[in-house]
């Protein structure tokens, strides 16, 4: 978390920035200065290069990158890298259950948690993660997780929002 605060130049690091897309780069960043494995050096440079802390193509173009080597294993660091950002989400979405007790399940969505579903729904890695809380793991081990697929989804849903304030005002 130090290492995101210096990166972003903040106070204060939430969870969810830490384990959204754009803390991939980040995350390639500090674990290249912590450990020693073998990395694809063409993308090592574009990631140490890169200084942006927002949306951007060059962003998106270096996260995908460092997921399809990662998930491919054609680079070591990279895979570090996803198994790092997938063990905080873990994490987080247990902290989360544990604070709304989702009697239905936990949903998760959005285009990482898809592009990363076998290591998030399959993989001891999110589920360790996920389910390590103590006294309280046995809550979460019989939560279900539902990934949903639909890459649309807070479009769709603003959409819908927009569509019922029109109709609301219409009447």
């Amino acid at each position: 978390m130090q290492f995101l605060m210096k990166y972003y130049n903040i106070d204060h690091v939430s969870a969810e920035r830490a384990t959204c897309g754009q803390a991939i780069i980040p995350i390639y960043k500090f674990l290249s200065g912590q450990i020693k494995v073998s990395h694809d050096e063409q993308l090592f440079d574009q990631v140490k290069v890169f200084q942006g802390t927002t949306n951007s193509d060059t962003q998106l173009q270096i996260n995908n990158q460092i997921v399809s080597k990662g998930l491919k294993k054609e680079c070591k660091l990279c895979e570090k890298t996803l198994e790092f950002f997938v063990e905080l989400y873990g994490q987080a979405a247990g902290n989360v259950c544990l604070m709304y007790l989702p009697s239905g399940g936990l949903y998760l969505l959005g285009g990482l948690s898809v592009a990363l579903q076998d290591l998030v729904i399959k993989s001891d890695i999110w589920k360790k993660a996920f389910t390590d809380k103590g006294r309280l793991s046995d809550v979460l081990k019989n939560t279900p997780v539902i990934l949903i697929k639909v890459h649309d989804l807070g479009m769709r849903g603003s959409t819908e929002y927009c569509r019922r304030l029109i109709e609301q005002a219409s009447k």
